[in-house]
């Protein structure tokens, strides 16, 4: 019986260090949270925790996410609950961090790294009694890695279902440049199906035009993961459809502190305020249509 019980303790231990060594591109999340097996996850659990830990499944349901700096909120009254669903193209570039960093938001995150959206769908459907779910305001989708779910996949309307119609829906669309007019219009499609409001970052080759003119890069260093310049470009736009805000307007702080610590003033300047414009231009373009 001995044997038996370490020989199962060591297949723990191995399976444990592989799924820190896997996830999408070999990263972890980096987010404040939990990771819980499908079975064992409870919102009890998740909301309470503060540090994250990793199970042989990889499955996470990370809430709540944490500011990367302090933030005066930018109104007073009820904050908007948001929570994301995706992956590593969601916590890898912070994109949940950043949101809540701006202020006036409660933010709730159920990643997973390599995930699709039916991978998460029955996560999501195992909260559907539990607060962070009923008391959503918007929910954030994130499919792997790029575009969108075809519309035989039921994955996004069992998310919807789980939420409520009732609710807010948003995409956001990671890196997406080979595409054609045909899958753009269907893409499109099965968003106003479903009356989810694209985020209109990067979207194919529709919205990427400002972006490519920017003197930084948006992806990580040897990697394919976009990185928080993305992230707070995302957070941007998206926070600057929910509040009527102008993307100039936003605070930047997170993005000086840890990204921009080895430039000039002038050449920080120039990093955010490319970027600010950029997001104030694709969401110009994008509300004009």
């Amino acid at each position: 019986m001995k044997r038996k019980n370490a020989s199962a303790f060591l297949l723990i231990i191995i399976l444990s260090a592989t799924m820190l060594l896997s996830g999408c591109g070999g990263k972890t999340s980096n987010s404040t949270g939990v990771a819980k097996s499908a079975a064992s996850v409870s919102a009890s659990m998740v909301v309470s925790a503060a540090t994250p830990v990793v199970t042989p499944t990889g499955i996470s349901a990370v809430m709540p996410g944490s500011p990367l700096v302090s933030a005066t909120p930018q109104s007073t009254g009820k904050k908007l609950n948001i929570v994301f669903v995706g992956n590593s193209y969601t916590y890898v570039p912070e994109i949940p961090d950043i949101f809540e960093s701006f202020g006036n938001v409660s933010v709730r995150s159920f990643t997973m790294g390599g995930a699709k959206l039916s991978d998460l769908a029955p996560i999501v459907e195992s909260f559907k009694d539990e607060d962070v779910v009923k008391n959503a305001d918007i929910v954030v989708l994130q499919e792997w890695a790029a575009g969108l779910p075809l519309d035989g996949d039921t994955s996004v309307d069992q998310i919807i279902n789980a939420f409520g119609k009732d609710k807010k829906y948003y995409y956001y669309c990671a890196f997406m440049n080979d595409a054609t007019a045909e899958t753009i219009a269907a893409d499109r499609d099965f968003l106003d199906k479903r009356n989810i409001e694209l985020i209109p970052t990067w979207f194919y080759n529709e919205y990427d035009g400002p972006f490519l003119q920017m003197p930084v890069n948006f992806c990580l260093p040897n990697d394919y993961h976009p990185n928080p310049f993305y992230g707070y470009a995302v957070a941007s736009t998206l926070y600057c459809m929910l509040f009527d805000k102008k993307c100039k307007d936003l605070p930047y702080d997170m993005i000086i502190s840890r990204w921009l610590a080895d430039k000039t003033n002038d050449e920080k300047v120039e990093i955010i305020q490319g970027i600010q414009d950029a997001c104030q231009k694709t969401l110009d373009k994008y509300n004009s249509k």
